[in-house]
């Protein structure tokens, strides 16, 4: 993120690039903008939607952000969500020795002179025994919340809890007890689900009835957890399959194929 001293003020995602205005960082300046189709948009975009928080809306709304720090914000909330996929990993993570991990989330500021770093926050992941132990602390993820300061010429950001340490949420674990407590009878009522475990226990060649599974699990989990977006899945009904002969090099391959079953169903505003 670039910082260019403008008078008596800074200005936060702009700066002189060949003699040329130009924006640092784009992808996050295009994310603002509303652009989408390109895999790093998409992929930003989805993050910034989750956990039913529109970060984008809030962001792009003057009354909750003031526009000169916007860019400034979107990326310290871009730093903490990376930091955040950091830490879901290291979850998933059983090292073969005790270990200690710190995740820290940064944005580095681009300036005329030497380059700064903001530290946003930081997680501490204590793997040396059990119970494992995951820590937060620092600015949290909603930038509507972030103040800017200048304290001893010194860039200063805070939020209300940006002092408090808090236990990191296990989000895998919070979606596997939902699963656990409503995913079956979304489950129960696909009766297909019971014949692609019946077929996925079989020693077979085949991967078809585990990328089924997935598939559907995809869709349940959607249900469960929905983004504040313009954008929900459902479950649709599900096509019979078809079956499909390919010539070999010695005889016809015949394979039974289903097609794929991932819906995606709009409304809203575009």
């Amino acid at each position: 993120m670039s910082a260019e001293d403008k008078g008596d003020r800074q200005v936060f995602g702009r700066m002189s690039r060949d003699h040329r205005e130009s924006t640092y960082c784009s992808a996050l300046d295009q994310l603002l903008q509303g652009r989408r189709g390109s895999a790093y948009l998409e992929q930003l975009h989805e993050t910034f939607l989750s956990e039913r928080l529109d970060r984008i809306a809030l962001l792009n709304d003057p009354d909750r952000v003031d526009p000169q720090c916007r860019n400034l914000f979107v990326a310290v909330a871009n730093a903490r969500l990376q930091a955040r996929k950091a830490i879901l990993d290291i979850q998933d993570y059983h090292p073969l020795t005790p270990t200690y991990f710190v995740v820290g989330a940064f944005v580095t500021i681009n300036r005329e002179r030497h380059d700064t770093e903001v530290l946003c926050g930081f997680y501490n992941a204590d793997c040396r025994k059990a119970p494992r132990e995951f820590l937060y602390q620092g600015l949290g993820d909603d930038p509507s919340l972030y103040r800017v300061d200048s304290l001893n010429g010194k860039l200063q950001l805070t939020d209300p809890n940006a002092e408090k340490p808090r236990r990191a949420r296990d989000h895998r674990k919070l979606v596997s007890e939902a699963l656990k407590s409503h995913g079956l009878e979304l489950v129960s009522t696909r009766p297909e689900f019971k014949d692609w475990l019946h077929q996925a226990g079989l020693r077979t060649s085949s991967h078809l009835p585990a990328k089924q599974l997935l598939q559907g699990l995809l869709l349940v989990l959607g249900e469960l957890a929905p983004s504040r977006s313009p954008c929900f899945y459902s479950l649709p009904a599900l096509p019979a399959s078809t079956t499909r002969s390919e010539p070999t090099s010695s005889s016809k391959k015949t394979e039974t194929v289903t097609p794929r079953i991932a819906s995606l169903s709009m409304c809203g505003n575009h």
